[in-house]
């Protein structure tokens, strides 16, 4: 179908509906459609009496406004390409710990080229009262669960020796933490550790392994760091 507008000047009914229905992120490129299609559908109600034509006018005239409302609403949530979408993080926190609870952190730094592996454990009361500390540095890499557990094996060793006792002992090495505390028979390469590190624990009656993300156990990691720059193999 064919609109004659008075002038040489013709065009596809299908071509306008196209153009003029693509959503426009710009007010003011709306506005000017609204103006344009008030021009022409003026013109045209006089110039055609196709009821069929007029029924495609006024279909394209509320798809119009809808999309105007919709830009103009305060609450649209569209967002433009350049407009930055937030995304919400979800932030690890540390277990619950009073300040009286004497705690051991602990936690494992390694060093591939040299095939070492930095030991550090801190004893702490609560989260910020230090009460000793001690780094060792161990030979030999087999894999990161593995470093961690040495480490968590000579900590225990050390709170035995210094006759520290922890209600509570921190890791940040979620996979070995869970398998200490599981119920179940530990079969993988690392379960003659898992079971020195069980014994060694009974030592303490009451005392639970818990997982503590890294970021609150830097105290740990940088004596584990500072193990591997010393010069001293345990």
């Amino acid at each position: 179908m064919m609109i004659q507008l008075g002038t040489s000047e013709s065009f596809s009914i299908t071509s306008l509906l196209t153009k003029l229905t693509i959503s426009s992120q710009s007010p003011l490129t709306l506005h000017l459609q609204i103006l344009l299609f008030g021009i022409w559908n003026a013109r045209n109600s006089i110039l055609f009496k196709n009821i069929i034509l007029l029924t495609m006018w006024k279909k394209l005239w509320s798809i119009i406004c809808r999309n105007t409302v919709l830009l103009n609403t305060p609450n649209n949530t569209q967002h433009s390409e350049a407009t930055p979408i937030p995304h919400t993080s979800h932030q690890h926190l540390p277990p619950s710990l009073s300040p009286d609870t004497p705690a051991l952190f602990v936690d494992a730094a390694i060093d591939h080229h040299n095939g070492l592996t930095g030991a550090g454990f801190v004893f702490k009361r609560g989260y910020q009262t230090v009460l000793a500390s001690q780094y060792r540095r161990l030979p030999g890499v087999v894999s990161p669960i593995f470093s961690e557990g040495q480490a968590l094996l000579q900590s225990l060793k050390w709170c035995i020796d210094s006759q520290f006792s922890p209600q509570v002992v921190f890791s940040d090495c979620l996979n070995l933490v869970s398998k200490v505390n599981g119920d179940w028979q530990d079969n993988s390469a690392i379960s003659g550790l898992v079971s020195r590190i069980r014994m060694l624990l009974s030592n303490f009656p009451g005392a639970s392994l818990q997982f503590l993300p890294r970021q609150f156990n830097m105290d740990a990691h940088n004596h584990a760091r500072e193990a591997l720059r010393s010069g001293e193999v345990s």
